[in-house]
């Protein structure tokens, strides 16, 4: 098996056109390095030098080993600095799936300027409570940020326990509503969920556990009642739709200010009683969490709990 020493020694010779000018800068003597250049000819079966009075010449063979060579000790030059570099000032790397929530902007951009990072990438998935949790069950994310509401909630704990998950409740509140200008219920002080009849119901995307979002009974109506509804897989595109349309989103307290600023309104909904449940889900066999994700809950806590 070829060994670093071997293409150290050919590379040192080849830059120096010179047996003997590579040993000197080597430390060594020059029978030494000619046994090793003469090893590594016998170990690929091929001859790399043309060895002349003047010095000495790589063959096309050689040529090529030479570049493929540097490129390797190159590699390798790189892997020793890491031992002797603080990773932490040289790459940062954030796996969230978000479920449910629009997280605020400004979370991100704490996350960012706390990083001392050269190189930092934030890997951001809006996902339904089923993917965010095979995300991190599968470690294709480290950390999941939720809101359910009860009955999602208490199956989710159901999956958790099986899954080997954590789940921590950061907050519960009640389910709230949220409408556009062209909405009804824009600007009254509270939503009655009889007004939205003529209304569209925009959704995130269904699955199992969000599918009993669709048997909530609000006020005497069952969710799954209204007539018009979108199903919109797109987080920005839901916003534009309240913004622009008459569609109203059921949804918690917890992204009121990040919709406010598309002058979107968060109201209560008269005689209801469901509460919505904001989460962070971590994968209980991991022995420890990055640098990143613990960060990461740091600034959610700090910034919703």
């Amino acid at each position: 098996m070829i060994k670093f020493s071997q293409l150290e020694s050919f590379v040192a010779v080849i830059k120096n056109g010179s047996i003997n000018k590579a040993a000197e800068q080597l430390f060594i003597s020059q029978p030494t390095l000619s046994r090793t250049l003469k090893s590594l000819e016998n170990e690929l079966g091929i001859q790399l030098l043309i060895r002349q009075n003047q010095g000495v010449l790589p063959t096309r063979e050689g040529k090529l080993l030479y570049r493929y060579a540097k490129s390797i000790l190159s590699e390798l030059s790189i892997i020793e600095k890491i031992k002797k570099m603080n990773v932490d000032e040289l790459f940062a790397e954030l796996d969230v799936s978000v479920s449910s929530l629009f997280v605020k902007d400004e979370l991100f951009v704490d996350f960012k300027n706390s990083c001392k990072s050269k190189e930092i990438v934030l890997n951001i998935e809006e996902v339904t409570i089923g993917q965010l949790i095979n995300n991190v069950v599968t470690g294709v994310s480290e950390v999941g940020l939720a809101v359910l509401s009860d009955e999602e909630f208490f199956s989710v704990q159901k999956s958790a326990e099986v899954r080997k998950l954590n789940l921590e409740v950061l907050a519960s509140e009640a389910l709230y509503a949220h409408v556009g200008k062209k909405n009804v219920s824009y600007g009254k002080e509270k939503l009655i969920l009889n007004d939205m009849m003529e209304s569209t119901c925009v959704h995130l995307p269904f699955d199992i556990f969000s599918n009993l979002r669709k048997t909530m009974v609000i006020d005497g109506i069952c969710v799954k009642d209204f007539p018009k509804t979108l199903t919109v897989n797109h987080y920005s595109i839901v916003k534009k739709m309240l913004k622009e349309t008459d569609c109203f989103l059921l949804g918690n307290c917890w992204q009121a200010d990040e919709l406010s600023k598309l002058g979107i309104e968060t109201k209560q909904i008269a005689n209801c009683d469901i509460k919505t449940h904001l989460l962070i889900i971590t994968n209980a066999k991991m022995d420890y969490l990055s640098a990143e994700a613990s960060k990461f809950i740091e600034l959610v806590k700090k910034n919703y709990g």
